[in-house]
């Protein structure tokens, strides 16, 4: 609902229903409040913690919509903070421990993607209508975006690594070897970042990468290797 205006000068976007007038906006807006309602109210059947997060995620995407999303880098950062919140709700709603590595390396992947995509939209669109799709563009740079991108690409290896290296991962799997699926995670990062720069027309890198035959296969390779390290190799 706020972003109809951006999105109907968008390219791909304005065929979504709201911007396409297919959904009205008084219908939409009150199906959105029945839904925040319904959701809160079933947050709250769990434990506190988890009804906590939600509030707290409820609140950072009001907020991401009507602010934050318009400036650079902290647009990114808030869904990277809202993946994380996820991730923690998750933990919480099932009485699961959340580990250090995991928050770390959901928080780093997810605004690496972030500032993928928005490389993307800047290398594919012209300078004035790329803000008019999206007001934060105005504050990136290519340069700033490229060395963005390339350290938190390395940020997500080296903590990915580490969590491989950790004496509590290798005891949980029985396996000493792990980080040898860190060259799929590090090709991976790779893969992305040539979509990135190579497919401009593509609504998306991350939805790009998931029909992206290269790309589906790394991860594929990736699973297969976790899974004979895991269930072959043993603590050797």
């Amino acid at each position: 609902m706020v972003d109809v205006d951006s999105d109907a000068a968008h390219p791909v976007k304005r065929y979504r229903p709201i911007p396409a007038g297919r959904v009205p906006l008084s219908w939409a807006r009150n199906t959105a409040i029945a839904l925040v309602a319904i959701s809160l109210t079933g947050a709250a059947i769990g434990p506190w913690e988890f009804l906590a997060t939600a509030l707290v995620y409820f609140l950072l995407n009001v907020a991401y919509s009507f602010r934050l999303k318009k400036v650079a880098y902290l647009d990114v950062a808030s869904i990277a903070a809202g993946f994380v919140l996820r991730v923690l709700a998750g933990g919480f709603a099932t009485h699961t421990e959340v580990s250090t590595y995991l928050v770390l390396c959901t928080a780093l992947l997810a605004l690496f993607l972030g500032l993928g995509k928005r490389r993307h939209e800047l290398l594919s669109a012209a300078r004035g209508v790329a803000q008019q799709q999206r007001a934060a563009l105005g504050g990136y740079t290519r340069r700033g975006l490229k060395w963005s991108l390339r350290a938190t690409a390395l940020l997500t290896i080296a903590s990915y690594a580490a969590y491989t290296l950790d004496p509590a991962t290798m005891a949980f799997f029985h396996s000493r070897r792990l980080w040898w699926t860190s060259v799929f995670v590090a090709i991976a990062i790779w893969r992305f970042m040539v979509l990135v720069r190579s497919r401009p027309t593509a609504e998306s890198p991350t939805q790009e990468m998931l029909r992206d035959g290269p790309f589906v296969a790394i991860v594929f390779s990736w699973a297969v290797l976790m899974l004979w390290l895991v269930y072959n190799l043993g603590p050797t």
